[in-house]
C-alpha cells in the first residue's frame, strides 16, 4: 500500500469518528503531493460541508469531478451541497448525473424526489419515488414522502394509506405520525389529529414541527392557551421557526390575548429574529429626477386563490387605473386554482415565487423595479415577509390580510381606514397607520350567490345564525349567544362551519353551550356545503364574532338580506365587522357592549317589519354603497400610493 494510501485510510478513520480537524489536515497533506487526487478533494469538500463553507465545499467536489467524473458518489456530494446553497437546478442536475452513473442509487434518488416535489415538480417526483420503492419497499421514507405529495395534491385518503404504511414499517418514525396527523386535520378529523400529533411528540419531544402544527390544530378548535403553549414549545427547540413565530403572533393577534404594548413587543421580536440578520443586505434605493411617473405596485401573497383574501382583492385589482399604476403579482400558491388563473390575467406581470428563496424573491422584485411593494398577508400562513426584511422597494406597505402590525423596521405604512383606526386608536404599530376615508376593503359577490327569499319565518320563531369559523366563538361569545337565546322566546342557533364535520366538535359546541343553559334542541350545527350562501336564506339574523369579528362571512350574510348584529372593541380586529356595516350606513346593527349587542339583537328579533324591510333591500343598498364600488377604493388607494411615493421623493 503506497504511503498516500494509507494516509487516506487514517484520514478517513478520522472522518468517521467525527474528528474532522484531523482528517481534514491529513486530506490536505494528500493533495500538496497530489493536487488532483480525486477522493481527498471530494472528501475535503465533505469537510467544508459539514463545517458550514458549502461555496468551498462545490469547489472542491466540482475539482473531484474533473478529475474523476465517472464517480457518482462524487455527484451525489455535489448535489447535497448545492441543495444546501439553495441552487436547486444545478443540485437536480447533479442527481441526475449521480442516477446515470449509478441508476440504482438509492439515497440519490429519494433526494432527487424531495426537491423535485419542494419546487413543484409532483409527477416526477413521483416516478423518482417509485423508483426508489422499487429497490427498497420497505423504506419507511419513501412511503412517507409519497403520502406527503398525494396530501398536497389532496389526494388525502391515499396520503392517509401512505403514512399508515410507513408507520408499519417504522412504528417510532416521530415524522409520518406527524404527517398522518396533518391528514386527519385536512379531514376535519380532529380527535384523531391530535392524538397522532401527541404520538409523533412522545416519540420525538423536541420535535418543533409537531409542535406547532399541535398549537394550529388547538386553535382551530379555539383552545387558545394550549395553541399557544404548543407554539412556545416549538420555538423553544427551534428558536428560528418562522413559521412558529408567526402562527404564534396570528394566534396573539387575532384573538386579542395581550396588551397592544405586548403586540406590539412579540411582533418586533419578530423582526429581531428574522429581520436584523438582513441588515446588511438590505437595497439602497435612488430617487428620480421625474416623481411624476406610472407607479409600479407589487403585490405580495400566498393567497391568490380561492380564499377570503381574493374576494376583497380581486376588485380592486379589476379596478386599477392602468394609465396611473403598472402592477405586478408575486405569488405565493402553491396550488393554483381558477381563482389564481383569473387574478393572474388582471395584471401586468405575473411571478410565481414557489422554489424561489426570500432573497430571489427579492432581487427580482428589485430587478422589477419596483416602487411600492405591498404586503398582503402579515403573519398568516405560507407568508413570506422576510422578503420585505432586505427591503427591494423603496416604499412597503401592509394592507388587508392581516390584523395588526407586522413588526418589521422596514415596513413604512399599514393601510387600514377611519372606522379600523379611529385616531384615539389603542392599536400599536411600526409602521405608520394611514386611513382610508373610506371602508378599508371592497365586496365581490359570489357570481352564483342564490335569490334571496324573502318569505321569513313566523314571528313566533326567531332562527339566529353565524357561519364563521369556530375559531372564532370565544367564550365571552358562547356566553353572550347563550344570554340571547334565553332572552328571545323560541329561539334557536345555526352554526354552520367545516370543523362541524366531526363529530367530536359537534359535541365540544353543545358542550359548551349546555354550561350555560342552552339545550341541543336550540342549536342547529352545520358543516360546510356548497350550499354555504342559500343557507343564509334559513337565518334570520346573522350574529358576529367577537372579539375577532367576522370580514367575508359578514359580508356575505348582508349580500343575502340577513342583517348581522356586530360588536365593535377597541383594535383593528374587533372593528371589521363595524367597518363593514358602516361601509352601508347601517350604525343600527352596531353595538359597543356585550349588553348592547343582546339588546339590539333582542329589539331586531321583536320588529318582524323591520326585519323584512333590511332582507328586500340590503343587496341593493350594498350594491350602491362604498363597500361594493371597486373602482372607488382603487381610486382611493392609487392616491394614497402617490402621496406615499411624493412623500418619500421629497424626504431628504
Amino acid at each position: 500500500m503506497t504511503i498516500i494510501s494509507q494516509t487516506l485510510q487514517t484520514a478517513l478513520k478520522h472522518h468517521q469518528a467525527g474528528q474532522l480537524q484531523k482528517a481534514e489536515s491529513l486530506y490536505h497533506q494528500i493533495l500538496q503531493e497530489n493536487p488532483g487526487h480525486s477522493d481527498a478533494l471530494n472528501l475535503s469538500g465533505l469537510i467544508a460541508h459539514q463545517t458550514g463553507n458549502n461555496t468551498k465545499a462545490a469547489e472542491l467536489i466540482n475539482k473531484a469531478i474533473l478529475s474523476n467524473p465517472k464517480n457518482p458518489d462524487y455527484h451525489y456530494n455535489l448535489g447535497i451541497v448545492l441543495s444546501s446553497l439553495g441552487q436547486w437546478t444545478d443540485a437536480i442536475q447533479a442527481y441526475r448525473q449521480t442516477l446515470s452513473l449509478k441508476p440504482d442509487y438509492f439515497e440519490a434518488l429519494n433526494n432527487l424526489g424531495n426537491i423535485l416535489r419542494k419546487h413543484g415538480n409532483t409527477e416526477s417526483a413521483i416516478e423518482i419515488y417509485n423508483k426508489a420503492l422499487n429497490l427498497q419497499p420497505d423504506c419507511a421514507e419513501i412511503w412517507n414522502n409519497l403520502g406527503n405529495i398525494l396530501n398536497e395534491q389532496n389526494q388525502v385518503e391515499n396520503a392517509i394509506e401512505n403514512y399508515n404504511k410507513a408507520i408499519q414499517l417504522k412504528p417510532d418514525y416521530a415524522e409520518a405520525w406527524n404527517n398522518l396527523g396533518s391528514a386527519l386535520f385536512e379531514q376535519n378529523r380532529y380527535k384523531d389529529a391530535i392524538q397522532h400529533y401527541r404520538r409523533a411528540l412522545e416519540l420525538k419531544p423536541d420535535y418543533a414541527e409537531a409542535w406547532d402544527n399541535l398549537g394550529g390544530i388547538m386553535e382551530a378548535i379555539g383552545d387558545f392557551k394550549t395553541a399557544i403553549e404548543s407554539c412556545r414549545q416549538s420555538l423553544k427547540h427551534k428558536p428560528d421557526y418562522l413559521k412558529a413565530f408567526s402562527n404564534l403572533l396570528y394566534l396573539l393577534s387575532y384573538n386579542v390575548l395581550c396588551s397592544p404594548e405586548q403586540t406590539l413587543n412579540e411582533h418586533s421580536n419578530w423582526d429581531g429574529m428574522h429581520g436584523d440578520k438582513h441588515q446588511t443586505d438590505i437595497f439602497s434605493h435612488t430617487k428620480p429626477t421625474n416623481t411624476n411617473k406610472r407607479l409600479r405596485i407589487g403585490y405580495v401573497s400566498s393567497d391568490f386563490r380561492k380564499h377570503a383574501l381574493s374576494f376583497f382583492f380581486e376588485p380592486i385589482l379589476k379596478n386599477h387605473d392602468r394609465s396611473q399604476v403598472e402592477v405586478y403579482c408575486y405569488s405565493n400558491v402553491h396550488k393554483p386554482d381558477e381563482v389564481t388563473e383569473r387574478l393572474k390575467t388582471m395584471t401586468d406581470e405575473w411571478c410565481s415565487t414557489i422554489g424561489m428563496s426570500d432573497k430571489e424573491v427579492a432581487h427580482r422584485i428589485n430587478s422589477d423595479n419596483i416602487d411600492i411593494l405591498i404586503d398582503l398577508s402579515g403573519h398568516t400562513a405560507k407568508n413570506r415577509l422576510t422578503i420585505f426584511t432586505y427591503k427591494p422597494a423603496p416604499i412597503q406597505v401592509t394592507y388587508l390580510g392581516y390584523c395588526s402590525t407586522t413588526g418589521l423596521k422596514t415596513m413604512d405604512y399599514w393601510i387600514t381606514d377611519t372606522t379600523m383606526h379611529p385616531e384615539d386608536t389603542v392599536e400599536l404599530a411600526v409602521e405608520e397607520i394611514v386611513r382610508l376615508e373610506r371602508c378599508w376593503t371592497c365586496y365581490q359577490p359570489p357570481a352564483d350567490a342564490p335569490e334571496i327569499i324573502t318569505e321569513t319565518q313566523p314571528d313566533n320563531i326567531i332562527t339566529f345564525g353565524s357561519f364563521n369559523n369556530l375559531s372564532k366563538l370565544s367564550s365571552e361569545v358562547v356566553v353572550c349567544w347563550s344570554q340571547l337565546l334565553k332572552e328571545v322566546t323560541n329561539s334557536r342557533l345555526v352554526l354552520k362551519a367545516r370543523q362541524l364535520a366531526d363529530p367530536f366538535m359537534q359535541e365540544r359546541v353543545l358542550n359548551h353551550f349546555a354550561q350555560h343553559g342552552i339545550n341541543s334542541e336550540q342549536l342547529i350545527l352545520l358543516p360546510n356545503t356548497p350550499s354555504y350562501m342559500a343557507d343564509y336564506n334559513k337565518i334570520d339574523i346573522a350574529l358576529d364574532t367577537f372579539p375577532r369579528t367576522g370580514g367575508v362571512t359578514t359580508a356575505d350574510a348582508l349580500w343575502m338580506g340577513v342583517p348581522v348584529i356586530t360588536l365593535s372593541g377597541q383594535r383593528y380586529i374587533e372593528r371589521q365587522g363595524a367597518s363593514i356595516i358602516n361601509a352601508i350606513g347601517l350604525e343600527e346593527l352596531i353595538a359597543s357592549t356585550p349588553e348592547e349587542y343582546i339588546a339590539r339583537a333582542v329589539t331586531l328579533a321583536k320588529n318582524h317589519t323591520r326585519r323584512y324591510e333590511l332582507k328586500t333591500s340590503l343587496r341593493k343598498l350594498m350594491t350602491n354603497s362604498p363597500l361594493c364600488d371597486g373602482r372607488d377604493l382603487a381610486q382611493a388607494l392609487e392616491e394614497t400610493y402617490l402621496n406615499m411615493w411624493h412623500t418619500w421623493c421629497n424626504a431628504e
